[in-house]
């Protein structure tokens, strides 16, 4: 038996509608009808009235409804006490930006080996409200991630301990291909094509509220395409689609190469705080101590990058 035949009966209860409830399962109705079926194959009796236009469970299943609730709350509990057993031991988890993971993080983490050698570390990567989000079901233990003025947290920010590690900026990048023909429509207040993020999403957030609006007031934008993730504008922006907006940590890389060119930042440049939050109910003596790494490891980036620059 698996766990979402269970949620696929709670699903159709709540909703008695197929169509409903396989959309709040995220699948499509076929899909879920099979997986409805294979569950009845299981137990060998149907779940499902099927007699009327609007298919409902039967009423063996309306009535032991909340017993199949229970079933799914407590697999979860046992699923979160097992962790939390576990995390109590030796691990501790960041759920961090996917961007931040392939640019910042990994040097963060060599920086917090040191005082944390007889630590696991997972890291664990999502989009920024899904890493709040995971961060309130103590499901992570630190939190890494963008910040920047005129966007509020999802939750009271009481909810957080913050600390401040870095700086970046969210820049506008072309390829090299196509560095006349953006100037040339720059000059003459042409239509650019551009590549976007959703307005969900919370570079889509700064990209929708920062950078479009002043752009479409001084020239006509097109946006050619659109996608969640940083890495995938980064992609698209390499392959000559249009102008994407990146993090400058994450084009610097490629534009050192050649790969990419920066263009003027009159289009549209936002500064970004990198930062680490923690719940501020934890009372996780790991949490505290990784805390307390955190601030120790960026001080002594900081101070190291003021010697060498003095």
């Amino acid at each position: 038996m698996e766990l979402k035949w269970l949620q696929d009966v709670l699903a159709l209860a709540e909703c008695e509608s197929l169509t409903a409830a396989a959309e709040r399962r995220g699948v499509t109705q076929p899909a879920f009808s099979r997986r409805l079926r294979a569950f009845e194959d299981w137990l060998g009796v149907e779940l499902v009235d099927r007699s009327r236009k609007t298919s409902r469970v039967s009423p063996a299943v309306a009535d032991r409804i909340e017993s199949v609730r229970a079933l799914v709350r407590d697999f979860y509990r046992l699923r979160n006490d097992i962790r939390a057993a576990e995390r109590s031991r030796s691990q501790l988890v960041f759920i961090a930006q996917h961007t931040l993971t392939m640019t910042y993080l990994p040097g963060l983490i060599s920086r917090l080996r040191p005082a944390m050698a007889h630590t696991t570390l997972r890291l664990r990567a999502a989009n920024m409200d899904d890493c709040y989000t995971v961060l309130l079901r103590h499901e992570a233990d630190i939190l890494i991630g963008y910040r920047t003025r005129g966007i509020d947290l999802p939750f009271p920010a009481a909810a957080f301990d913050s600390l401040r590690l870095s700086g970046d900026e969210l820049v506008p990048m072309v390829a090299p291909g196509l560095v006349e023909r953006v100037t040339r429509e720059l000059d003459a207040r042409g239509p650019l094509t551009v590549i976007g993020y959703p307005s969900e999403v919370f570079f889509g957030i700064v990209f929708h509220r920062s950078i479009l609006p002043a752009l479409a007031r001084r020239q006509t934008v097109h946006v050619a395409c659109e996608t969640a993730l940083a890495p995938g504008v980064l992609e698209l922006t390499l392959e000559g689609l249009g102008i994407g907006w990146l993090p400058r940590s994450l084009a610097a890389p490629h534009a050192a190469q050649g790969r990419l060119v920066a263009l003027p930042p009159e289009l549209g440049v936002v500064p970004l705080d990198i930062v680490a939050m923690r719940r501020s109910a934890s009372r996780d003596t790991r949490v505290d101590a990784a805390w307390r790494a955190l601030g120790e490891a960026e001080e002594e980036r900081r101070t190291a990058g003021s010697s060498a620059g003095g």
